[in-house]
């Protein structure tokens, strides 16, 4: 941290509204378990979590990524209507990553998918 500003995991700087007396603290929220289904809802719980845990305020996320703090809010409740690359910028502000894991995949002998 240097000069009120924070660096998450993406190495993107945010200010920190403690530092200048300006602004509210952030309040932290609870990850959903991981024992929850997925859904756009849990995943949205996520990434509040992770950008609530940095001291990053709405607003200065839904900067970042160049959208309204409104949709922002949306991508934080899960709104499915958000187009994925929204949902994919917030979740890399949160410090998120995103790997894909395969389900089980089964291959014949001519390497063709089943």
């Amino acid at each position: 941290m240097r000069g009120g500003e924070i660096v998450n995991e993406s190495n993107k700087a945010y200010r920190d509204p403690m530092a200048t007396g300006k602004g509210r603290k952030v309040k932290p929220t609870p990850m959903p378990s991981d024992n929850e289904i997925f859904t756009a809802k849990v995943f949205g719980q996520a990434i509040r979590s992770g950008r609530t845990h940095q001291n990053i305020s709405l607003v200065d996320a839904a900067k970042d990524i160049g959208v309204h703090k409104d949709t922002m809010t949306r991508i934080e409740q899960g709104d499915a209507k958000v187009s994925l690359g929204n949902f994919l910028s917030a979740m890399e502000i949160a410090g998120f990553t995103l790997k894909i894991v395969p389900l089980e995949i089964k291959v014949d002998e001519d390497g063709q998918w089943f």
